[in-house]
């Protein structure tokens, strides 16, 4: 009698267990096709969505390169000899770079020197352009006058960009170049700041710095994730401005390989200037139409959200 009652209980626990997992199962079943009947329903919604916030960031992505736009980096050749004339001018050339040969009163090319005037001429054609450069040693208006007397008897334009050593410039010295016509000055230094803008008043500042500093490749990759100016320094009586020809050729690949990107292009300090001027008028004229369509991306997406949500708050409810 035992026996048989123990068999009892052990078939009912069966028994129990048997139906205890076909309910299990069928609620697993119940879940999943819930699960599925939502995603079908709010699948369409989602759809909506994504296209949404594509449209979104195409507009972001718009607004950003004409308002924000790509970094400048202008090549700065602090000296116009054989190396520049035989190696840098056919290398440059070749790929349609362009970039700033500094003058002074006594390298200012003729048919006699190494970068004779046709050669200059045709760089000038091609986009390149030209700096003075004032080191402080002799008083302003008396350098200013000595330079431009040699430029009018060479019959060259005297530039309106001048390269300035960190360590002369001054609030002073800014006012008498803005007095003397410069519109662009250089600023030799060792740490240069990516979203560099004027202390003093309009004219455009762009800082220097030599390629063979140890953070030259990093300043590249800053600047190619940001916005701004920066000059490159070649040919000077620095260390880290000199110039090798391999050297040189891994820079230029270097600064390339963020032109082909879109995120930085090789420029002149006229050029930046017109560019960013042009990227401000573009912030006036395009900020209005922009942040409203922008907020009006934004709200249809909030609104499918909330309608994601409450197809799913119905389906909770109902269980």
């Amino acid at each position: 009698m035992r026996d048989i009652i123990i068999s009892l209980i052990v078939a009912l626990l069966i028994i129990s267990l048997g139906i205890f997992f076909v309910f299990e199962k069928r609620e697993e079943t119940n879940v999943s096709e819930d699960i599925h009947k939502m995603e079908v329903e709010t699948s369409l919604i989602r759809s909506e969505k994504k296209s949404f916030q594509r449209e979104l960031e195409e507009l972001n992505k718009n607004y950003k390169a004409q308002t924000v736009g790509a970094s400048r980096v202008i090549l700065l050749f602090n000296d116009i000899d054989s190396d520049f004339v035989r190696e840098i001018c056919p290398l440059l050339q070749n790929r349609d770079i362009v970039g700033v040969m500094t003058l002074t009163k006594n390298n200012l090319p003729s048919n006699s020197s190494l970068l004779t005037k046709d050669a200059f001429n045709s760089l000038i054609d091609k986009g390149w352009e030209t700096t003075l450069y004032y080191d402080g040693a002799v008083d302003v208006k008396l350098w200013y006058s000595e330079e431009k007397e040699a430029f009018d008897n060479g019959g060259i334009p005297l530039p309106t960009t001048v390269v300035v050593p960190n360590g002369v410039y001054t609030e002073e010295l800014y006012n008498e170049f803005y007095t003397l016509g410069f519109e662009d000055i250089i600023l030799k230094t060792y740490q240069p700041d990516i979203s560099k803008t004027s202390d003093f008043g309009t004219l455009t500042v762009t800082d220097s710095v030599g390629w063979y500093t140890t953070n030259a490749a990093g300043i590249i990759t800053l600047f190619s994730s940001r916005t701004g100016d920066i000059a490159f320094t070649v040919l000077g009586k620095t260390a880290d401005e000199k110039y090798e020809t391999e050297q040189f050729g891994k820079m230029i690949d270097t600064i390339s390989h963020s032109v082909q990107k879109g995120l930085v292009f090789y420029s002149t300090p006229s050029r930046s200037r017109e560019y960013k001027n042009k990227l401000l008028e573009n912030e006036v004229l395009l900020s209005d139409s922009y942040e409203k369509k922008r907020a009006e991306l934004q709200e249809k997406i909030n609104e499918l959200d909330k309608e994601i949500e409450r197809i799913y708050d119905e389906y909770l409810e109902e269980k």
